[in-house]
C-alpha cells in the first residue's frame, strides 16, 4: 500500500474567510462524495473506527491488572494512532475530492513527518491544557473562591444572601466566562491542526498558528456548521427512531442507530475535511468547482 501522504495540487494558500453558504453547502457535498465513493469511504472509516473500539478496549482492560504509568502510557500511545488514523480518514477525503480515491490512504498518516508532528501536537495539548486550568485556578484564587468565600466562614452564608455568596457567586460566574473564552481559545488552535499536518505537510507551530487565524477569522461560520451539524443529525435519528418504536424492538432500534450512526460519522467527517478545503484550498476548490458540479456516479 501506499504509505506516502497525499499531497494537494495547489500551493496552501492563507487562511481565508469562508462564504456564508458553505456551512450547509459542506454537509451536502459530503454526501454527494460519500454517495460516489462510498466503498472507499465507508471501508476507510469503518477500519479506523474498529482500530480504535479495539485499541480502547485494550487499555480499559489493562486498566484493570497493570499500574497507572503502563495505562497513561497505553492511553497516550492510543491517542496518538487514533489521530493518525482520523489523518488517514481526512487524507482520504482529500483523495475523492481530487478525484483520486484511494483506500491506502488511510495509512498516509503513518510517516515520520506527521507521527513526529502529531506527537508534538499531543504534547502542545497537554501544556495547553496544564495553562487553561491553571489560568482558571489563578481567577479563582484572586476572586476569593477558594479563600473566603468558600471558607468556613464564607460557605455557611451561601443560602442567606451574605458577602459569601455574593462574592462565591461573581466569582464563579467570572470563572465560568474565562474558562469558556480559554476552551474556545484551545479549540481554535487545534481546529484545523491534523489536516495541516498530514495534507498540507506544515509543523504543528504553524499549523497551530493557522488553525487559530482560519478560526477567528471563521468564528460564525464554523459556529453555524456546528449548528447545522446538531440539528441534521437530530433530524437524521427521528426515523431511526420511528421505526425502531413501531417495531417495538430495541434491537432493531439499536442496529438502526448503529448504522446511522456510521454513516453520519463518515458524512461528518466528510463535511469537516471540506471546511478545510474550502478556508486553506480556496484556490483548489474554486478551480475544481466546475469539475465537482458534473454529475457523480451513483
Amino acid at each position: 500500500m501506499n504509505s506516502h501522504p497525499p499531497s494537494v495540487s495547489a500551493p496552501l494558500a492563507s487562511p481565508r474567510k469562508a462564504e456564508a453558504g458553505p456551512p450547509l453547502s459542506w454537509i451536502f457535498e459530503s454526501i454527494r462524495l460519500f454517495r460516489a465513493h462510498w466503498g472507499v469511504v465507508l471501508s476507510a472509516y469503518l477500519l479506523v473506527l474498529v482500530v480504535t473500539l479495539l485499541l480502547q478496549v485494550g487499555v480499559v482492560t489493562l486498566m484493570t491488572g497493570a499500574g497507572f504509568a503502563v495505562t497513561a502510557l497505553a492511553g497516550i500511545v492510543v491517542f496518538v494512532v487514533s489521530c493518525l488514523l482520523n489523518a488517514g480518514v481526512l487524507a482520504v477525503f482529500h483523495g475523492v475530492a481530487e478525484r483520486r480515491p484511494r483506500f491506502s490512504d488511510v495509512v498516509s498518516g503513518f510517516n515520520g513527518h506527521t507521527v513526529l508532528h502529531i506527537v508534538l501536537m499531543l504534547v502542545m495539548m497537554i501544556l495547553m491544557a496544564v495553562a487553561v486550568a491553571g489560568i482558571v485556578y489563578l481567577v479563582t484564587d484572586v476572586s476569593a473562591v477558594s479563600g473566603q468565600a468558600f471558607g468556613p466562614a464564607g460557605f455557611e452564608h451561601w443560602m442567606d444572601g451574605g458577602p459569601g455568596a455574593r462574592n462565591g457567586g461573581m466569582a464563579l460566574g467570572l470563572s465560568i466566562i474565562v474558562g469558556l473564552i480559554l476552551l474556545a481559545l484551545f479549540a481554535a488552535l487545534f481546529s484545523f491542526v491534523i489536516p495541516l499536518i498530514v495534507i498540507a505537510r506544515q509543523g504543528v507551530m504553524r499549523a497551530m498558528a493557522n488553525s487559530l487565524r482560519a478560526s477567528i477569522r471563521n468564528v460564525l461560520v464554523l459556529l453555524f456548521f456546528g449548528i447545522n451539524a446538531i440539528v441534521f443529525m437530530q433530524l437524521l435519528f427521528i426515523p431511526v427512531f420511528a421505526i425502531g418504536a413501531a417495531s417495538t424492538s430495541m434491537i432493531v432500534m439499536g442496529v438502526l442507530a448503529f448504522i446511522t450512526s456510521i454513516v453520519w460519522g463518515a458524512v461528518l467527517g466528510g463535511a469537516y475535511y471540506l471546511s478545510f478545503r474550502d478556508i486553506f484550498l480556496e484556490a483548489v476548490s474554486s478551480e475544481t468547482r466546475a469539475t465537482d458540479e458534473q454529475p457523480l456516479p451513483a
